[in-house]
Parts: structure tokens; sequence; C-alpha cells
């Protein structure tokens, strides 16, 4: 646990004050019977709760005021260090261990939301104090919270490793690639954000926003374009209409142009802005670009999460970014009435599989940053690829028994998994009978 991890005498002390907690808590189910049955309650209530999961255990401890004293506590002798890379300020780690003698208990009840957090797969056979868990956890995180809506929340800029930088928040994630040439962004979150983009950047180099890559039409990914674009300088081709002033380039895979061009000019009351649409759009399977001292390259995934989805790859830098193909937390999303596909998704994720390289045991080497949730490596894909495989061959399976759809979905092939991946497992289950029974179709012709 961790102790394991983090080998410091203050994780030892935490992990045996954890055990104990545990081993009490198991002690008052047994006896309790009405405690235990109000603890399965809390359980089904909180199932979907997003608060401490294991997917976003990271961004919880890099945003979280308690994570990083977490950190702080348990990385005594590393004062200085943590306080550069997980963003507590250098003064405040000395008054928090100095806490930590005064309040031995805090650094208990802190430790263990984060354990619950983070050893969720670990710990199946106790779902009812999991429960609890979370319930501590929310009771010391949502007071901060509840002074403003999520999404009034700021944006934190998070180094990833080389050129490139992960910008956070609840509307989901960003790319940013700075260096002397200026910025790139892989995606603009949704409409309204890009105040909030460009002051969390701005924090960091006062360079232009040259490009804006986008991985899909989707418009929490593309919402934001025009706004965002419009406070930059282009890269290349000047991506606004005509008659606008020059922003940031917007690139993306021509289905993506296409579908957000269908919207543009759709009669709706509010019809998506045609500075929005990306005009550097490509056609082949790959889109290279040098900047910043290193070559990217945007590579279309087919039939994937969509039918214009993108993955970025900073090779320098050996990050790459995958939009919503992969994540973490959550069912895919698999776009069938826009040409996404159960096995297109499965190549695209082999194929990020292919490019990324672990430092070791699978941790460490190429970063993967998602649409949204954690920063993640090659043990996170291969665990969603694994999933998402595991799924479809059961789907497959009852399908060549004749079985239909509603069958399929009553026989609820995903509750091994929905404990550890939040979304409807249902949807998931007929997106894929949808894209199996579109291949065997087009075998049959």
């Amino acid at each position: 646990m961790l102790s394991s991890v983090l080998r410091t005498k203050h994780a030892v002390l935490v992990n045996v004050e954890i055990m104990r907690a545990f081993v009490r808590l198991r002690q008052i189910l047994a006896s309790n019977a009405e405690l235990a049955h109000k603890l399965a309650a809390l359980e089904s209530m909180t199932r979907n709760s997003r608060s401490c999961s294991m997917r976003y255990a990271s961004s919880w401890l890099r945003r979280s005021g308690r994570g990083r004293a977490l950190l702080a506590l348990l990385h005594g002798s590393q004062k200085s260090s943590l306080a550069a890379n997980r963003g507590v300020p250098r003064a405040m780690v000395p008054s928090i261990a100095a806490a930590s003698t005064r309040r031995p208990h805090s650094l208990v009840l802190l430790a263990v939301s984060f354990v619950a957090s983070v050893c969720r797969p670990l710990m199946k056979p106790l779902p009812n104090l999991l429960s609890l868990f979370r319930l501590v956890c929310l009771a010391g995180l949502a007071a901060p919270a509840a002074h403003g809506q999520p999404d009034e929340a700021p944006l934190d800029l998070l180094p990833v490793q080389g050129n490139v930088y992960m910008l956070h928040g609840a509307a989901g994630n960003i790319a940013v690639q700075i260096g002397d040439d200026g910025v790139m962004l892989v995606n603009a979150m949704g409409q309204g954000f890009a105040e909030r983009i460009a002051a969390a950047i701005g924090e960091a180099t006062p360079a232009p926003i040259r490009y804006i890559i986008n991985t899909s039409w989707d418009l929490h990914h593309t919402g934001g374009n025009a706004e965002v674009a419009a406070l930059g300088m282009f890269g290349s081709t000047p991506s606004l209409a005509p008659g606008e002033a020059p922003g940031a380039s917007l690139v993306a895979h021509e289905n993506v142009m296409l579908r957000l061009t269908e919207l543009s000019s759709a009669e709706e009351r509010d019809p998506y802005p045609s500075a929005g649409i990306p005009r550097d759009a490509y056609i082949l399977p790959l889109r290279d670009i040098w900047f910043n001292g290193e070559p990217v390259f945007v590579m279309h995934e087919p039939n994937a999460h969509s039918d214009g989805d993108s993955i970025v790859l900073f090779r320098k830098s050996d990050t790459i970014a995958v939009g919503d193909l992969f994540t973490p937390g959550r069912y895919p999303v698999i776009d069938v009435e826009r040409g996404g596909n159960v096995q297109g998704l499965i190549r695209a994720l082999n194929h990020v599989l292919d490019l990324a390289v672990p430092q070791r045991l699978q941790d460490g080497g190429t970063r993967i940053i998602p649409g949204s949730g954690r920063l993640c490596n090659e043990a996170d894909v291969v665990e969603y690829r694994n999933m998402v495989v595991i799924v479809r061959d059961r789907v497959r399976d009852l399908m060549k028994k004749g079985m239909s759809l509603e069958e399929i979905k009553a026989a609820r092939l995903t509750r091994d998994y929905d404990t550890e991946y939040e979304g409807a497992g249902e949807a998931f289950v007929e997106s894929i009978y949808e894209s199996l029974a579109a291949v065997d179709r087009e075998s049959a012709r």
C-alpha cells in the first residue's frame, strides 16, 4: 500500500493506522447488522460519485490542498522537492509538518480518504467500507466547492514532461506545449473557458497560442475553438472565418471540419460559430508539425470513438494526447451514429500502446493525456484496452447464441467492472452490439 510506494517512516505509520481502522470497522460491521444495512444503502447511493475514485486520485493529489498536504507529510524527508513538484508553497511545508504532530488523527483521516480512492480495486470484498471512506473524503473536500459552481473553478496547469503540460479542470483536459515558438493546445474545452485557459497559460508563458488541435468533433473539446483561437496568433493557415481577425490555427481531421460545418450551417437558435471550424484540416493518415523544437504528429484513428478521431504525439516530450479514445475511470462512449465502432476503438488503443514505451514495469516513460481525468501511462491504457476487449468478446459470444439486444443488456455483462468504471455500462454494451451488428451486415453484403 502506501508504504510500498512512499518508503518513509511517516508512510509506514499511516499504513499501520489505516489497517487498524479497517480491522475496527470490520468488527463493528460484523456485530451490527443495522449499521451494515445502512452502509449498503450508502454504497448504492454513492456508486456513481466522482468524489475520490481511483481514476481521479492523481488529480485529487495535485488539485486538493489536502492531497498536497498528505504528500508533504508522507515525504517529510523531501520537503523542498515536494514543494517544487506538487505545487505546495515552500513556506507551507514546515507548518504542515508541525500541524501533523499536533493533530495526528487528521493525518490518519487524510490518508484513509486517499487510500479509499486509490485502492478501490484491491478492496472489492469491502464495498461497504469504501462507501464510508468516500463519505469521509466528501465531507472534507466538498466544503470549498460549495462556494461556487464546478465550472467556475480555476484551471490547473500541471507539468507533464519535456515541453508538455496538462491543463486540467472539471470540464476536461488540454494538452499544452510551450516553447520559444509559442503555445500549442490539444482541444479547447467548451464555450466560456477561454479567459480561464488564457489566464492559466499566461502564468507559465507570455507566448501566444498558435495552434489548436482537435482530437474529435465533440463540443466539450471544440466548443471553445473560436474564443480561444481569437486570443492567439495563427501558426500556419489563418483559421477564422473571412472578415474575422486572424487567430490561432485550428487543426483537425477532415471529418471534424465537416461535422462542425454542418453544425454551423444548421438552422438553430445557437449554431456553432463558423470561426471555430478547423480550416487546417488533414485527410492523410498523418499530419506532422515542427513546433517548439520537436516534431508533433497528428494521427487519424479511423472509426474509433467517432470517424474523425486524432491522437497527438509529442515525440521529444514522449507524451500522447488521446482525447476521448481513452477515458480513465469511465466506460467508453462510442458514437456509432458518427462512425464510431468498437473494433476501431480497440485498434486505436493498440496503436497508442505501440507508441507508448514504459520506463520500467509498465510505469513511467510515455505519458498519456486523456480528454478528461488523470494523467496516465501505458499500464492504464493496457487495463482499459483489456476491459474493452473482454466486454466486446462477451457481447459477441451472446450474439452468436442468437440473443437479442435486450437479452444481452439484461445479462449485465459489465457488472464486474461497474465498481471501477463510471458511466452507463448498458449504453456501452449497446454501442458494442450496434458496432458488431454493423460489421456483420457489411460482411453479409
